[in-house]
């Protein structure tokens, strides 16, 4: 995975967005949070080095001198981060801001998800605060990575869709748009949990609301712990990047072919294209490109 890429396209991209001023929603900032509006916000980071961005707007009457964010990431776990820069009303803003913080975490990039910002707390311009009272966890929780040796999903080949690949992790690492396309990673820990060797597997790895297919072909053995990656280009949107934490529910699979020709298909596969085009990629020469089949990679 190219972490330190998808980092800095974080940064890149969070510099052209142009969020549109919210309808004002009128609220008390002693009694009540901040009426604040989010338009966009995204989260990147690799180890100790966290990448924040959050476009919003303030209607209220009073400026505020500090904001503290906690923003959920994917998995069910969260990070809060204070910013301190002086923020105006009745102006649309902008928050770029990069931290370090003693953790050494997985790397990740969010979606842009304006209801993955949450506003915990705030300091007025002339020292008021106010703090949701709600919010009593630490500042940082997040999913660990499962060992090598942890139980796949499903453990065996006996469930409801007789599923034979038992995922441990997987990690789907989806650039942004470089020379005008976007292109993914996949990497994936399984198990083939059925009784017969498994020759081709179409693992489909999740985008938000979409999806990105990879085959990979091979020979898989029952009970047998596979790392593998596969890679594609020209997909069809040239949007913001996206790095997933390493879930097992990052990715699912498909399609198998055993070595015998027999084939499984998923019933229900879900989403079959990643999202079209982010609106956070304004340039009017970025196109969405279309590839339709997905690579294969021994």
């Amino acid at each position: 995975m190219k972490y330190a890429i998808a980092l800095s396209l974080t940064i890149a991209l969070v510099g052209t967005a142009q969020p549109n001023p919210p309808v004002p929603s009128p609220s008390d900032e002693r009694s009540g949070p901040p009426p604040i509006r989010v338009e966009h916000c995204l989260l990147g980071f690799q180890g100790f080095v966290y990448n924040f961005a959050v476009w919003f707007s303030l209607d209220g009457p009073n400026a505020f001198k500090s904001l503290t964010w906690r923003i959920r990431v994917r998995g069910g776990g969260w990070v809060d981060l204070k910013t301190t820069r002086a923020v105006q009303p009745g102006q649309a803003d902008e928050i770029l801001e990069r931290f370090t913080m003693n953790t050494n975490s997985p790397a990740y990039i969010s979606l842009d998800d304006p209801s993955a910002c949450t506003l915990i707390g705030a300091v007025t311009g002339d020292g008021q605060t106010w703090t949701d009272p709600s919010a009593l966890p630490p500042p940082i929780s997040l999913p660990t990575r499962a060992p090598n040796d942890a139980t796949p999903i499903p453990a065996t080949v006996d469930n409801a869709t007789h599923d034979p690949i038992g995922i441990i992790g997987c990690n789907v690492h989806v650039h942004g748009p470089l020379d005008y396309y976007r292109a993914a990673d996949l990497e994936v820990r399984f198990k083939n949990v059925s009784s017969k060797v498994i020759d081709q597997i179409t693992f489909r790895a999740f985008d938000g609301s979409g999806g990105v297919d990879f085959v990979k072909q091979g020979s898989y053995s029952p009970g047998v712990f596979v790392l593998t990656s596969a890679y594609r280009q020209r997909l069809p949107d040239a949007g913001a990047p996206y790095e997933s934490l390493e879930l097992a529910d990052s990715c699912a699979a498909i399609s198998a072919t055993y070595a015998d020709g027999t084939v499984w298909q998923a019933p229900d596969a879900g989403p079959t294209s990643i999202p079209t085009c982010s609106p956070l990629d304004t340039r009017e020469t970025a196109p969405c490109f279309q590839d339709a089949s997905p690579q294969q990679h021994s």
